[in-house]
């Protein structure tokens, strides 16, 4: 029942009408005001002040209204910044929910419906438990390097100092996903067959990745294009294999776009294109060693990573489109084909535009930290196929 209303008030911060937002708002404030301690309040009004600024400034330069003042060479409009601005406070109120939910459920209580729900209660559950686990991690994961001295730079050339970020991060949820597998194991819900790779380990390693990638987009929420989600479905393919990484695609963009946008079928059409590149990233892996193996040239797996988020970004930029594209004709079946073709190839070639930054940025970023965070996960024996046989 807790589970039930925590989903119910989560949803409520997406679907509800503008005008019953303000009461739904006040609501989860004073109940964040009774409930969680200053860190997280201090985070919360932190998140939201910025979500919503950046929302709404990206919306009122991109969105389609006539733009009403000028900022540089980009047309305003406050129309548009209005609506950018409510989707920065519906996305901090969501947050909010989330936190209050961990802070009202906790673990011991979802334990007997996994244990009758099975696997679909185990996996759901643990994406949205791993969330508030994941930032946690980052913040302390933080605030040690900074406290060491380490100082990170923003923007693609500055990935290469992401690094003692970014592979921690990833060595310390896969072990804890380690750890979830054993007690999967023990308490009878993904037992453990004969001679065959532990169920339990798979789907908790997919638990973890998505929700690693949940948060990766969410955290980039405000800058269009931007997302970290491709590095960790990459990583996910690459280290795991196919399966893993279509599964991981799937769940995370059905999970950020039902979180997002609500039951959006058009958003939704998205969830395949993910999971075709979480595919075929595992594919690559099987053909290229990028460190999942051992140790390669580390100029010859940079290079080649950095081709590899670069091709991430534009087979989903193409896919995303014309995808969009296929929805508009089949909701519009008397455009004239010729203008419809024409049509295809503008959006598409407009996304590519768009997506630029999203290019540069994964590119640096596949070439810094892919390499690294692989050989790490080796090392550590979190890869399932080394898990059970050979550790080191």
């Amino acid at each position: 029942m807790k589970l039930a209303i925590v989903t119910v008030a989560s949803s409520l911060s997406i679907v509800l009408p503008t005008p019953w937002l303000a009461p739904y708002l006040v609501i989860e404030a004073v109940l964040v005001l009774g409930l969680l301690d200053a860190q997280a309040r201090r985070g919360l009004r932190r998140f939201a002040v910025s979500a919503s600024l950046l929302a709404g400034f990206f919306y009122a330069a991109g969105g389609p209204h006539a733009g009403d003042v000028r900022i540089g060479p980009l047309p305003v409009s406050g129309d548009d910044f209005t609506i950018g601005l409510l989707v920065g406070v519906r996305m901090a109120a969501l947050f909010a929910a989330f936190a209050l939910g961990a802070r009202w459920v906790p673990a011991r209580d979802l334990l007997p419906f996994v244990a009758r729900r099975g696997l679909p209660a185990y996996v759901a559950g643990a994406i949205l438990r791993t969330l508030p686990t994941v930032r946690a991690d980052a913040e302390r994961l933080r605030e040690t390097q900074t406290a060491r001295g380490h100082r990170f730079v923003a923007g693609p050339w500055g990935a290469r100092t992401w690094i003692p970020f970014v592979v921690p991060l990833f060595v310390s949820v896969l072990r804890r996903a380690r750890e979830q597998s054993i007690a999967l194991e023990l308490a009878g819900i993904l037992p453990q067959r004969n001679g065959a790779v532990s169920r339990a380990h798979r789907w908790a390693v997919v638990a973890a990745l998505a929700a690693l990638a949940v948060a990766g987009r969410l955290a980039l929420v405000a800058w269009p294009g931007v997302s970290l989600s491709y590095f960790v479905l990459f990583i996910a393919g690459v280290a795991y294999g196919p399966i893993v990484g279509l599964l991981v695609g799937l769940l995370e963009r059905v999970s950020t776009d039902v979180l997002l946008s609500g039951l959006n079928p058009v958003f939704l059409t998205m969830a395949p294109v993910e999971a075709m590149l979480g595919l075929l990233a595992g594919l690559a892996g099987r053909l290229v060693n990028w460190g999942q193996r051992g140790r390669e040239p580390i100029a010859f797996a940079s290079v080649l990573a950095a081709w590899a988020g670069a091709m991430m970004t534009i087979l989903f930029s193409v896919a995303a489109d014309t995808i969009n594209w296929l929805a508009v004709r089949t909701l519009l079946p008397r455009l004239d084909p010729e203008a419809a073709q024409m049509g295809w190839v503008a959006l598409v070639a407009r996304g590519l535009v768009f997506n630029v930054p999203s290019l540069v940025f994964n590119a640096a970023l596949f070439a810094a930290a892919a390499y690294p965070t692989l050989l790490a996960l080796r090392r550590s024996g979190v890869l399932i196929h080394r898990a059970r046989s050979n550790p080191a």
